[in-house]
């Protein structure tokens, strides 16, 4: 069995779902932060989409410094149910009270069933 193939995942200060529709409206996306003063805290969204899966896949998306010489900042763990191969799912993550230690890069990777998927690099600066 294949991985599902990923489509999208991106960065955001909010993500909204229409209760109605169930559409996504993204507000503030972004791939990098800046910050005057270390350590930063901050909040997050991410959004993924993903199709051509099979069955229930358990998922795990997680945040770490491009090196991985520190704990990720975050890991979170979920399960994308596929009812058919050409479903598209759809979903977000949302993180509270991020602690990035230092500036740099980071790297945001999504998994399915174990397997890597995708990840979008997310540079932290530091601004005056």
């Amino acid at each position: 069995m294949s991985p599902p193939i990923p489509l999208a995942l991106l960065i955001c200060d909010h993500a909204w779902k229409d209760p109605h529709s169930g559409k996504y409206s993204l507000l503030g996306t972004f791939s990098g932060l800046g910050c005057g003063r270390f350590p930063m805290v901050t909040n997050l969204t991410v959004f993924f989409s993903v199709t051509e899966g099979q069955g229930s896949l358990p998922v795990r998306m997680e945040l770490i410094d491009v090196d991985e010489e520190r704990p990720a900042v975050f890991d979170a763990e979920g399960i994308f149910e596929f009812e058919h191969l050409r479903q598209v799912i759809e979903g977000t993550f949302d993180f509270a009270n991020l602690v990035f230690p230092e500036p740099g890069e980071y790297r945001l990777k999504l998994f399915a069933a174990g397997e890597f998927l995708m990840e979008r690099a997310l540079h932290v600066t530091e601004s005056p």
